[in-house]
């Protein structure tokens, strides 16, 4: 999540966003990978991952969206769509758990609400 609220701050550039995150923190090699991985395919994917975020946020413009919300959105909306071997009960959970960490008060909820909204489509 941390990559890609870099980059959506940083106008798109994932290869140096990854790069300042990962270097940033001391994390294991594995962890690295699959960050990389992971923000990689939501960047790749992002303007259909954005088109399902809002038909699901009708009267809440992206833009508006915090960058935090709207980027545990979108690797989450990932997951859902691109990873079906994580089940979406433990995608849901990681994500209202990244926007207790790093949202508002209000994040775990509307995150919640979103996310259960499209599982419940799925």
């Amino acid at each position: 999540m941390q990559i890609l609220f870099s980059a959506d701050l940083g106008q798109g550039d994932i290869e140096q966003a990854a790069k300042d995150t990962l270097l940033e923190n001391d994390y294991i090699e594995d962890t690295c990978v699959f960050a990389r991985a992971l923000a990689k395919g939501v960047w790749q994917n992002k303007v259909e991952i954005d088109a399902v975020m809002s038909r699901q946020t009708i009267g809440w413009p992206l833009d508006r969206m915090s960058a935090v919300d709207r980027n545990i959105l979108r690797l989450a909306i990932y997951e859902l769509n691109y990873q079906p071997e994580t089940p979406p009960s433990v995608v849901i959970n990681e994500a209202v758990e990244l926007a207790k960490k790093f949202g508002t008060d209000e994040s775990p909820k509307f995150i919640n609400g979103i996310l259960g909204a499209l599982a419940k489509k799925q």
